[in-house]
């Protein structure tokens, strides 16, 4: 119990900090936390900002990187698919049919690695700012007939049919030619890439809400579906190592 002086009331002297010491020191450690709390969050400020830094550091050389490679790369191999194009058009000569295939697998070489340059380039841009396309009316049947015909060329010995599917006429769509053809293109060449037989088709057509539909389908392996995810990712072909193709795994992430 409460002792008492000597008027038999409560001594206050025993009673709960009357003079006020329990609220300063509860003040005191309240203003200690905040100090602290203060602190530490400067501090993981200043670790956030180097951080960053060091980040964008990063991308800048890995940007000049990948653009001194491309710009590298990129010359030499126009040239080099030229000469191809020149000697198996028979302007030096007549070829034996065995020259005419080497010249073939060089063009064909050629191209990969030049498409492979383009992706860099790409993604770079992707990387850096993103890719800034002009805006025009676009036939997208015109596209699509432009871009299969140019992939025949990379079907080599396969037993494959690519084709333009007919009917289902899509509306005739605002955006841009280059990256919609670009999109396409990396779409047929992945078909191609990944299906040993059968056929790769592009289909146009209208959805129910009048938008334009591109959709290209091949008979390949397909993708499993825990990896669908992972398409899109740079650097990254889903599926099992030991059954990938060779590839930098840059097409679809551009796309």
């Amino acid at each position: 119990g409460h002792l008492l002086d000597s008027m038999g009331n409560p001594d206050a002297s025993t009673g709960p900090d009357s003079t006020g010491g329990g609220a300063s020191d509860t003040a005191d450690r309240l203003s200690l936390a905040a100090k602290r709390f203060e602190q530490r969050h400067r501090q993981e400020r200043a670790e956030y900002r180097e951080k960053a830094e060091k980040a964008r550091i990063r991308n800048e050389n890995r940007k000049a990187f990948l653009d001194a490679l491309s710009s590298e790369l990129g010359g030499p191999l126009d040239r080099i698919m030229k000469m191809a194009d020149g000697l198996m058009s028979g302007e030096q000569g007549e070829l034996t049919k065995n020259q005419v295939e080497d010249l073939r697998i060089i063009r064909q070489a050629c191209r990969r690695l030049h498409n492979m340059v383009t992706d860099v380039q790409d993604l770079s841009s992707l990387m850096a700012k993103g890719i800034e396309y002009d805006s025009e009316p676009v036939n997208l049947r015109d596209v699509a007939n432009e871009v299969v015909e140019a992939a025949r060329a990379e079907l080599g010995k396969k037993n494959l049919r690519l084709f333009v599917k007919k009917g289902g006429e899509p509306p005739l769509v605002r955006g841009s030619r280059k990256g919609l053809k670009q999109v396409m293109e990396k779409l047929v060449a992945n078909g191609i890439k990944h299906t040993a037989e059968g056929e790769i088709a592009v289909r146009l057509d209208r959805t129910d809400g009048g938008k334009a539909l591109i959709e290209v389908s091949d008979t390949g392996a397909g993708i499993p579906s825990e990896n669908l995810d992972d398409v899109f990712d740079p650097f990254r072909q889903p599926g099992e190592k030991s059954k990938r193709m060779k590839g930098y795994g840059l097409g679809l992430a551009i796309c």
